[in-house]
């Protein structure tokens, strides 16, 4: 386990800033048993399902996102299939 530096801070919504309230120190596991030690199982499964969820959404979004070329949106859009279903793809247009 190692020992890391986090900066905590919030969102000043008067002044639309942010406000440094200093730094702490956490600790970071290195391996899933020391993940299962620190954080015990149930809380674990959870901050990996939330983290997948959080992951899946950013994708979602940078797919479809009006703001964005519409060679960045497909991109996203690939990234977002299956392995299979890229690789599939990418037979049929004749790339690999």
């Amino acid at each position: 386990m190692k020992k890391e530096t986090a900066d905590v801070s919030y969102r000043d919504k008067a002044t639309n800033t942010n406000v440094s309230l200093g730094e702490i120190e956490v600790d970071v596991p290195e391996t899933i048993d020391e993940a299962l030690e620190l954080y015990g199982e149930e809380k674990l499964l959870a901050y990996a399902s939330r983290a997948y969820v959080i992951q899946k959404q950013a994708e979602f979004r940078d797919a479809n996102r009006p703001d964005k070329t519409k060679t960045q949106s497909n991109t996203a859009k690939f990234k977002q299939l299956s392995s299979d279903k890229q690789e599939e793809l990418l037979r049929q247009a004749g790339l690999i």
